[in-house]
């Protein structure tokens, strides 16, 4: 007997998946550029704002403000600016007491002149004036040395020049030091403190 034909089975034909002609472009994310450190000198009053020097986020109570004619607060604070018709502040009421306001520069490299001077006025007048300090650090802020201070009010009702000589700051003379002003207050209100015309210069 003979044994029926079985046609076989075609196979579907599958096409091949087409690859893409062209792959698409990634382009590279920019690497962050770094502000470059501010070469000297450095002369700075608060005429048009803070300019290089800033406040500071999340390590201190309050700002800095800055301020034209007297402060709001009678018996404290200069009755102008030291420099010009601006300059800055902490308005210590109601930050009291012991809250902390910090002004920090950018860096500064201080070895674009010879011999620097870090001179700045300030004004501390007041029952209640508590510290201000400045500081420095070298190892972008991981720690800072106290190069200056100057605590409780002064007897006169004026504008005070301070200097740091280049014997303090030899320590810190390199190319991104860190700067900052760093007030403190008191037990009242009648305890604002300002500063203005910052300068670094050779001496």
């Amino acid at each position: 007997t003979s044994m029926p034909t079985v046609s076989p089975t075609s196979m579907p034909t599958v096409s091949p998946t087409s690859m893409p002609t062209s792959m698409p472009t990634v382009s590279p994310t920019p690497a962050p550029t770094e502000t470059p450190c501010i070469v000297l000198p450095h002369a700075f009053s608060f005429e048009s704002g803070f300019g290089v020097w800033d406040n500071v986020l999340g390590e201190d109570d309050f700002d800095w403000t800055i301020q034209e004619g007297g402060t709001p607060t009678s018996g404290t604070g200069p009755s102008g600016a030291a420099d010009g018709s601006k300059y800055a502040y902490m308005e210590v009421s109601p930050f009291f007491p012991f809250k902390v306001a910090i002004l920090e520069g950018g860096c500064f490299d201080l070895t674009s002149i010879s011999s620097p001077v870090l001179s700045f006025q300030y004004h501390m007048f007041g029952i209640f004036v508590g510290t201000l300090t400045v500081s420095a650090s070298m190892d972008d802020g991981a720690s800072w040395e106290d190069l200056w201070v100057q605590s409780g009010p002064t007897t006169a009702d004026e504008w005070q020049t301070a200097s740091i000589e280049f014997s303090d700051l030899y320590a810190f003379r390199g190319e991104d030091t860190l700067l900052r002003f760093v007030g403190v207050s008191s037990f009242g209100y009648t305890g604002d403190i300002a500063i203005d015309d910052i300068s670094i210069v050779s001496n």
